[in-house]
């Protein structure tokens, strides 16, 4: 029964690594396709994420 806990323990830890992989891909990735002339307002990372930088 451990070993079925720690696979499945080992599966979630490395979703979480995915997901925090993908976030900072799409982080960068809107900062580098942001126009550099909208307004901070417009800024989609603002957009997504509430925070302004």
């Amino acid at each position: 029964m451990e070993t079925a806990v720690d696979k499945l323990e080992a599966v979630f830890q490395k979703a979480q690594a995915n997901m925090e992989y993908m976030e900072k891909q799409l982080r960068l990735d809107f900062l580098t396709n942001a126009p550099e002339n909208t307004p901070p307002s417009q800024n989609s990372l603002e957009k997504v994420t509430g925070v302004g930088l």
